[in-house]
């Protein structure tokens, strides 16, 4: 009888062994199986992931490579260092877009004894201020070499007014105020005069060591809730030999940087005109792009910059 009770333990401890043997090989089995089921899992993600950035380089790549398609349209469409040199044969240009393509557009144009020359400022950066910048140089082709328009003021009466149907602007407070802020010039070779007209922009005219500004109307290229029927006023002067003038948009004073990273202001920029105007044009250039470059440090550019400066 107790031989029996002892085998019978031994059976009941043999199964129990067995069943814990058999469960502890499928909970192996379904450890490795979730395992498995979690590394194909996570190799599929990677699979994705990789497959998703390799989506986004390459649609970045074709943006990007559209992006510098635009800027080479606008250098092709902006005056070249030939065509400006022709025309002003001491002269600087400094045009640093902030994303590619600018916003910042510079012009020029010759009719009869005239030269113009404009420097503007477009709504926007990149892109969206490219396709400004071509629109506004088209329109200042069209208004001075073909309706034959030469006095600064009305010409930029008839630009905004075309702005303002190019892009259908309206009245309507909500609705986004695209445009541009313009220097615009005209000299006289004859007489040698300079005749101005500006929207929000003025120009300076730097004669033995003193600075004149002379100051464009407060008036956008656009529409404006304010204005938007004012017309523009030009003033003239005479000019002399060894004359600069200098027509420039709110880009480099606007730069934020310096100890204190605050912007270059104005003021800065007209005393370093100042003290660089006695030097050559490509070397006031050179100063002026390392002053920037040393002001906004590892800053980034917060804006489109373009400085023109010509010497009479």
């Amino acid at each position: 009888r107790q031989r029996d009770l002892v085998q019978a333990a031994k059976s009941r401890q043999q199964e129990a062994l067995v069943i814990a043997g058999v469960v502890a090989v499928i909970t192996a089995v379904l450890i490795i199986i979730i395992i498995f089921r979690s590394y194909q899992k996570e190799k599929n993600s990677k699979q994705i992931i990789k497959q998703q950035k390799t989506i986004v380089e390459q649609k970045n790549k074709e943006i990007l490579d559209s992006i510098n398609y635009a800027k080479k349209i606008q250098e092709a469409i902006i005056p070249s260092s030939i065509e400006m040199n022709n025309v002003f044969p001491q002269h600087f240009v400094l045009l640093l877009p902030r994303d590619i393509v600018s916003g910042d557009f510079y012009w020029i144009g010759s009719k009869l004894n005239f030269v113009f020359v404009a420097v503007a400022d477009c709504t926007g950066h990149g892109v969206p201020g490219g396709f400004m910048s071509m629109l506004g140089t088209a329109l200042l082709n069209e208004i001075i070499n073909e309706k034959e328009i030469y006095e600064p003021a009305d010409i930029l009466d008839l630009l905004k007014f075309k702005i303002i149907m190019a892009l259908r602007q309206s009245e309507n407070v909500n609705e986004a105020k695209d445009g541009m802020d313009i220097a615009l010039c005209r000299i006289d070779k004859r007489t040698n005069e300079l005749t101005f007209a500006g929207a929000n922009n003025s120009i300076h005219l730097l004669r033995k060591d003193r600075l004149i500004e002379l100051k464009g109307d407060k008036q956008p290229i656009g529409i404006s809730h304010f204005n938007t029927t004012q017309q523009f006023i030009q003033q003239s002067v005479s000019l002399q030999k060894g004359d600069i003038i200098y027509l420039f948009t709110d880009g480099y004073p606007d730069q934020f940087g310096g100890p204190l990273g605050k912007k270059f202001k104005y003021k800065q920029l007209e005393e370093l005109l100042l003290s660089i105007h006695q030097r050559e044009m490509n070397e006031q250039l050179e100063i002026l792009e390392e002053v920037h470059r040393d002001w906004k440090g590892d800053l980034d550019q917060v804006d489109d910059i373009c400085i023109l400066g010509i010497k009479i």
